[in-house]
């Protein structure tokens, strides 16, 4: 990385989506940000619309060029985005469904009755996380039951940060975490 690159950062949180042009100093270029679209459908239980995501990250990465003063210097980006919360995705990388939030207290019942017949120090034991409502299992398996097209046609469930890298390059990716 040479001095005169420049790098864009995404985070795409519960409240706003912001994004960043910055040196590979840390000085910054250019930034955008737009509030999160949260859809409530009672007290904690909220959707997100994948496709509201990728229109608001599509104006966030235009006004950053917009502002910066050498867009050709542009050589990486990179996403941080809320945890648990992800999109069931058809063959083609469309979406099936809202994103549930991460937040999101619906899948609660699932996570009870599931755990009624599991070993919960075994879960543990193998994954490192301890059954609960907010997990991404607990929203999968609420889905299974609420959503039951859905997630029959899902090929992948793709956390956000993976899903808009989808839609930026067609490739699916995540990271090791």
């Amino acid at each position: 990385m040479t001095n005169d690159q420049l790098l864009i950062g995404l985070d795409v949180g519960t409240t706003n989506i912001k994004g960043i042009v910055f040196t590979p100093r840390g000085e910054m270029v250019a930034s955008a940000s737009r509030p999160t679209r949260t859809h409530y459908l009672g007290t904690e239980i909220a959707d997100f619309f994948p496709e509201e995501f990728w229109e608001d990250i599509q104006a966030i990465l235009r006004e950053l060029v917009s502002r910066c003063p050498s867009p050709k210097r542009i050589v990486a980006l990179s996403f941080a985005s809320f945890g648990e919360a992800g999109v069931a995705v058809d063959k083609g990388g469309s979406p099936l469904a809202p994103i549930m939030a991460w937040f999101d207290q619906r899948s609660w019942d699932v996570m009870e009755a599931w755990r009624r017949r599991v070993d919960e120090y075994e879960v543990f034991r193998i994954t490192g996380m301890r059954i609960n409502h907010v997990s991404s299992l607990a929203k999968i398996l609420w889905e299974r039951q609420h959503r039951p097209d859905a997630y029959r046609e899902a090929k992948k469930w793709l956390f956000m940060a993976s899903y808009l890298i989808h839609k930026l390059t067609g490739e699916y990716c995540t990271d090791y975490s």
